[in-house]
């Protein structure tokens, strides 16, 4: 079963989560992430944090992307990275900005001392996964998403 939300994304948490699979078609982007929280599941009556696998994001309508690079102090803004094609990368942070359409992410590849903050504004969009459980119980490990 597929579960979904479509608004309200500043509840989702994917700090350690892993992408490498992302897809443009027009003006439209989805990013597979391999596990992440979500602060609650309100559409489910579910008020308190679950743990999720396989998910995947959904930007609608994408009004604009942008890209920042740090590396040590320093900070540039920079155009598409193709990297993003080629490499699997690592969650650090994420937000919903403002509490709008706007989504930004702080990414790195494993071990690299190279981050990038993606940022996408977005008309309408959809996160997805499959399977999840409470966080409580994966925290006391009664629980797993195996």
């Amino acid at each position: 079963m597929k579960y979904q939300i479509i608004n309200n994304f500043g509840r989702i948490g994917l700090h350690d989560s892993h992408f490498s699979n992302i897809t443009f078609d027009k003006n439209c982007i989805a990013i597979k992430v391999d596990w992440g929280f979500l602060e609650n599941f309100e559409e489910e009556n579910i008020l308190e944090p679950i743990v999720f696998d396989g998910a995947e994001l959904f930007f609608n309508d994408v009004q604009s992307q942008t890209f920042k690079k740090f590396t040590n102090d320093n900070l540039a803004h920079i155009d598409f990275p193709e990297s993003l094609f080629k490499n699997t990368w690592l969650i650090m942070t994420n937000e919903l900005v403002n509490h709008a359409n706007v989504f930004s992410m702080v990414i790195t590849m494993t071990n690299d001392q190279e981050y990038l903050e993606w940022t996408i504004e977005f008309k309408s969009g959809m996160f997805t996964w499959g399977k999840y459980i409470l966080h409580k119980n994966w925290l006391n490990g009664t629980e797993t998403l195996d």
